[in-house]
């Protein structure tokens, strides 16, 4: 397992946040010809390995970028510390350790199936290495997103994500006098209060919001003129959708104030338990000596844009806790990362095998 370590260990000495992933991808590049993969960067930027030349096509999708904030580099010998251990260098190491070791076992016949690991682009901001294989047609049989989900958990869907921007107007004054004139810092307050109490849900089943920035203010004594917001809101696959959560946020907001989208919306997922993906990943995980569960997450990933365009047939499923994802103390152990790789492995085996039984 040393050799797949210094697969993982080479990816992380590479600081790659979303916008500079160049160097990581042809890192991931030189690794999978390496390995003795087929290697190559679409045109889109992202990176693609690929082995076998069989009819059934298997998808591993992980993203190489990063959330900003540099970690240094640092292992141990339970583990290895750095940006992107977890979210997803982790499941993406993984993912192309398990190709690697399939190709050198024999596990698959090469005629079978064609496998690919893709390293993703701008996973983290504006999802272009997705976007781009769903523009240039890339289709899958089978497809596993390679995100942080406990090792043993399977993720079987995501919230969606709303990002709205608040901009709120006054008069403003002298700030001597504040009972006089109206201030568009406390309207922007005034509606993030209402926005907390409708929409403060704490779990994957319901609809949560943040506010993840604020700008306002001209001076130290005059009451603000006008200022800006941005809240960060996630909901379910079940309830109220995206659209229906942006009026209710316009007839609460106070006059002066205007509500707007500032990106595209990213719609929920949730695909059924009985899928052949999931059904695989359950076994798999079961043969790897752990017991499966299978969860909706908070956030978003690729398989939100993902479904239904490349494949309905998807889950996610990879190594590494996802609470410490986009922390300080992002980690990740080698029992997380070597359990993954015997998961992905298995997964094709089973997948295959079961797809053959299917067939026949």
């Amino acid at each position: 397992m040393e050799a797949y370590r210094s697969i993982l260990k080479s990816l992380l000495k590479i600081y790659s946040p979303s916008g500079d992933e160049e160097r990581a991808v042809k890192e991931f590049i030189r690794i999978s010809r390496e390995l003795g993969l087929e290697a190559y960067i679409d045109e889109y930027g992202n990176g693609v390995a690929k082995w076998g030349r069989g009819r059934i096509s298997i998808a591993f999708i992980g993203h190489i970028d990063t959330v900003p904030g540099y970690i240094e580099v640092s292992e141990s010998e339970n583990g290895i510390r750095g940006r992107g251990a977890v979210d997803a260098k982790g499941p993406l190491a993984a993912m192309l350790s398990a190709l690697s070791s399939i190709r050198i076992r024999g596990s698959v016949p090469e005629d079978l199936a064609t496998i690919y690991v893709i390293a993703s682009v701008g996973e983290e901001s504006d999802s272009r290495g997705a976007l781009g294989l769903i523009n240039k047609g890339f289709k899958a049989d089978a497809i596993v997103i390679g995100e942080p989900t406990n090792t043993s958990k399977i993720a079987i869907g995501y919230r969606g994500s709303l990002k709205i921007l608040i901009e709120c107007s006054s008069v403003g004054g002298h700030s001597s006098a504040p009972w006089i004139y109206d201030s568009a810092c406390e309207k922007i307050f005034e509606l993030w209060g209402k926005i907390s109490s409708t929409y403060g849900g704490s779990s994957a089943s319901s609809t949560s919001a943040a506010l993840t920035m604020v700008r306002c203010g001209e001076y130290v004594n005059v009451i603000p003129r006008s200022g800006s917001a941005v809240v960060d809101l996630r909901y379910p696959p079940k309830g109220p959708g995206w659209r229906e959560i942006l009026e209710s946020l316009e007839k609460i907001a106070p006059a002066g104030c205007r509500v707007s989208l500032l990106k595209d919306p990213i719609e929920p997922v949730e695909v059924r338990p009985t899928i052949p993906v999931v059904r695989s990943l359950i076994r798999a995980v079961s043969k790897a000596g752990m017991k499966p569960e299978l969860v909706i997450k908070t956030g978003t990933s690729d398989m939100n844009l993902l479904y239904g365009r490349v494949g309905e047939n998807i889950a996610a499923y990879g190594p590494g806790r996802s609470e410490l994802s986009h922390t300080e103390y992002e980690e990740i152990s080698y029992w997380e990362f070597e359990k993954g790789i015997e998961v992905y492995e298995k997964f094709v085996e089973i997948y295959l095998k079961n797809h053959a039984s299917n067939e026949g």
